[in-house]
Formats: structure tokens, sequence, C-alpha cells
């Protein structure tokens, strides 16, 4: 009976192993992907600013009438605000996704710690029984 109970526990360890494995794949994925956003986030905010130097007045835009300018400076300030803030929500999203996957980490290293001592518990009391 011991020995049955001992292998199971040895087949759920080995479950635990690879829950925790795929766990930390999942996470460095997840910040794989949460720098991508970053690094994309900051080309597109080089790039807003190079059109909004473009195209401020004596930034080497096109000669116009100031009014021209103006307007493209207001559609180019509220591109640059909308892009912002659809990249603060992916990158939201992104930390939020890490979070629950460290959680889910750490829940599974729990349940580890918890199975392997109650298989050192068990063989412990095996090893007492067999003496």
């Amino acid at each position: 009976a011991d020995e049955h109970r001992e292998e199971q526990l040895r087949g759920e360890l080995a479950e635990e192993r690879q829950r925790a494995h795929e766990a930390r794949q999942v996470a460095a994925a997840l910040l794989e992907q949460r720098r991508r956003v970053s690094v994309e986030a900051t080309e597109a905010l080089l790039t807003c600013g190079s059109a909004l130097a473009g195209s401020a007045p004596g930034g080497g835009g096109a000669a116009g009438g100031q009014l021209d300018m103006d307007r493209q400076l207001v559609l180019s300030v509220r591109s640059r605000e909308l892009m912002e803030d659809t990249l603060e929500q992916r990158l939201a999203a992104i930390h939020e996704q890490v979070r629950e996957a460290e959680g889910a980490h750490a829940q599974t290293v729990l349940e580890l710690r918890e199975e392997r001592r109650e298989q050192q518990r068990l063989r412990t009391r095996a090893s007492g029984v067999q003496k």
C-alpha cells in the first residue's frame, strides 16, 4: 500500500514539475511579448516625435498657411495620444498576463513543495515500518 502511494506521489510530482516548467515557459513568452511591445511603443513615439517636429513651424515642413500647419500639428498630437493610449492598454494587458502566470507558477511551486513534504513523510514512515 505504501509502495503504491509512493508511486502515485512520484507520478503527481512529475506532473507538478511539468506544470511548473510550462508556467515558466508562459512567463518567459509573456515577458518577451512585453519587451516587443515596449520596443514597438518606443519606435512609435519616435516616429510621432519626428512627425511633430516636421510639421511644426520652422521644423522643416512644407510651406503653407499657418492654419494648415496648426491643423497638422493638432492631428499629429491627437494621433500620438491615441497611439500612446493603445500601447499603454496593450502593455497593461501583458503585465496582467505576466502577473497571472507568476501567480500560477507560485501556486504550482507551493503545491510541489507540499507534495515533496508528503512524499518524504511517507518515505520516512515506510522506512520505519521496514526496520
